[in-house]
């Protein structure tokens, strides 16, 4: 809220003698055998972020660049968790117009046959997510543009924040559920296999079906239009609850 954003503007005091902002700078690398991982829970704050999926065994997490915003990253087990965070100045809250973090860079590459949980909580940054087939997936945007390309899950639970959310699934997956936030949304299916909850937030959503999809709307309107073009086969496997916000919802 203002009253937040207030108090961690007085308390940002990550300036040097002559009034410039300071830069830390990050160079790290770390390998973490999958074994006994059943959880990954990240926290970022100013970082452009990649999450890939790859042929290994373990885990690799690369952190480079500079920032004004965060002095480093740590990257422990705790439990059966891998948890990944940056810390910074005044953390709690993305104060994006002192972020000078556009050079720094988190890699997380997956190994293939990891199928448990995931966790993020995003920043000032994008996030690229691809490839990955999990169980359980979370996340909560920043401030920045949000891809996720092919990838699979049993269940999805998204909180856009700010920016446009691109979501292109190849394969059939389960239940989405999505609060919308302040940013365009594009969701395409190449086969539908579970419920989607959509609850708009302000920008133009677009959600594409193959034709004949097993897929029953309900819709509800805000202050929007909705434009239903999809072609369904009656069978109403699943449920499309759809509630558009404050923009244009067209389903395909």
């Amino acid at each position: 809220n203002l009253d937040d954003i207030s108090n961690n503007f007085d308390n940002f005091d990550n300036f040097d003698n002559n009034g410039n902002l300071t830069t830390y700078d990050e160079d790290i690398s770390k390998t973490i055998p999958m074994k006994n991982i059943e959880d990954i829970d990240i926290e970022i704050h100013a970082s452009n972020v990649n999450i890939n999926s790859v042929d290994s065994s373990d885990f690799t997490i690369t952190c480079r660049g500079s920032s004004s915003f965060v002095d480093k990253t740590t990257i422990d087990v705790i439990g059966n968790t891998l948890n990944i965070k940056e810390h910074g100045v005044n953390s709690s809250i993305n104060l994006g117009f002192f972020n000078k973090s556009t050079s720094r860079e988190i890699t997380i590459n997956v190994p293939k046959d990891f199928n448990k949980d995931l966790e993020l909580h995003g920043g000032a940054g994008n996030i690229s997510i691809n490839g990955i087939n999990i169980n359980k997936l979370k996340v909560e945007g920043g401030a920045g543009n949000l891809t996720l390309k092919d990838i699979v899950f049993q269940e999805l639970k998204l909180e856009q924040g700010v920016g446009n959310t691109t979501i292109d699934l190849s394969s059939k997956c389960g239940d989405i559920d999505i609060d919308g936030g302040v940013g365009n949304l594009s969701i395409t299916f190449a086969e539908v296999g579970g419920d989607l909850t959509y609850d708009g937030g302000v920008g133009k959503t677009v959600i594409s079906i193959p034709n004949n999809s097993p897929v029953k709307l309900d819709t509800s309107t805000g202050i929007g239009s909705i434009d239903i073009n999809a072609k369904t086969s009656g069978e109403d496997i699943y449920t499309f609850d759809l509630n558009v916000g404050v923009g244009n919802l067209i389903v395909n």
